[in-house]
């Protein structure tokens, strides 16, 4: 039998600053989006990110994006270079990370040299297992006319990424504790109870061995309903509405406009709280978070909570964050004159 040979195209680099001219204004606003900060994600060997904002001001300078594990309070700090690693982009990443207890940091450039790889390696090798530091060169390539496609390739990490505290909750690999998995299981059938009510779930259904359990409020929003399990002082159950972002402020100024009305339809009292990450709170106090004879009035209340939150907030959240777009669009409308 014959056969056609098939007729290959061949890979070939893009230069950065054809597809991103700008680190700020393109590439930073394109690692922002979802779908690439999973793409992110998954060359670092975790779960995914969520962002937190972009251009988050350190004193008189701004990190370029901080974003969260997925389903956990980790912060990541990510510095982007288009260019050659330099010192002065590694002092950032050192004067940045304490603002936000950043666990991970991760170093995106065009090219690493060996002595900033180096400086990575003993970064990883000097602190203790809470934290991770990641080198990332960026590329793009494309086949024949087709559009660019990104590059990721993993030039420093941490020696063994089966940390206790960051890589556990990322990637589920290190050996869990009874309280670890304890917590799993707590979660799993919250999950599966939201599931069978319709409250809002996870995206991730990776074991959660982490105090929280976040449903994002749609896509891309920065606003998600959370739901947590203390084993503080006072133990406790809660469920909040968590805004991050650049229109987190004008997202809770609506919010606030209409305070007594989404109170009312909430049915209960909340705490409301606006500071560098806005948050609207319900809690239960709970004697012991891990008596399991307790758990079915624990999940009950979680889940309704849960339901009613996503019921009365997700319509103002997502209109406010429809009309903080509107406005901000109208403010970049060119001046025209007569």
């Amino acid at each position: 039998m014959a056969y056609e040979i098939p007729t290959l195209g061949r890979l070939e680099q893009v230069d950065l600053r054809e597809v991103w001219p700008s680190e700020p204004y393109s590439f930073t606003p394109w690692l922002a989006q979802d779908a690439n900060l999973q793409f992110l994600a998954e060359a670092l060997g975790l779960p995914g990110l969520e962002l937190v904002r972009t251009e988050h001001a350190v004193d008189s300078f701004s990190a370029d994006i901080v974003a969260r594990v997925l389903d956990t309070d980790h912060h990541v700090l990510i510095e982007n270079q288009l260019e050659r690693t330099d010192h002065i982009h590694l002092g950032q990443l050192l004067t940045y990370a304490p603002k936000f207890d950043a666990k991970v940091i991760v170093w995106v450039a065009r090219q690493f040299t060996d002595a900033h790889r180096a400086a990575l390696d003993w970064l990883n090798s000097i602190t203790d297992d809470r934290y991770a530091f990641f080198g990332i060169e960026a590329g793009a390539v494309r086949i024949g006319d087709s559009v660019p496609a990104p590059q990721f390739r993993l030039v420093a990490q941490p020696n063994s990424w089966t940390r206790p505290d960051v890589p556990a909750a990322a990637s589920g690999t290190a050996v869990s504790s009874p309280e670890t998995q304890l917590t799993i299981e707590f979660w799993d059938l919250f999950h599966k109870a939201a599931l069978a009510t319709g409250a809002p779930t996870r995206k991730s259904d990776t074991p959660l061995k982490d105090k929280t359990y976040w449903a994002p409020i749609g896509a891309g929003t920065n606003a998600y309903i959370i739901a947590w399990r203390s084993h503080a002082k006072k133990p406790q159950v809660g469920v909040y509405l968590g805004l991050y972002g650049e229109k987190s402020p004008q997202v809770v100024e609506a919010l606030t406009a209409r305070r007594e009305q989404l109170q009312t339809a909430y049915g209960a009292p909340l705490d409301w709280f606006s500071s560098d990450d806005a948050k609207i709170i319900d809690r239960l106090p709970i004697t012991d978070p891990n008596d399991r004879t307790d758990w079915p009035r624990q999940l009950q209340w979680l889940v309704d909570r849960m339901k009613r939150m996503d019921e009365v907030f997700r319509g103002p959240v997502l209109d406010a964050l429809a009309a903080s777009t509107v406005n901000q669009e109208k403010d970049l409308e060119p001046l025209t004159s007569n």
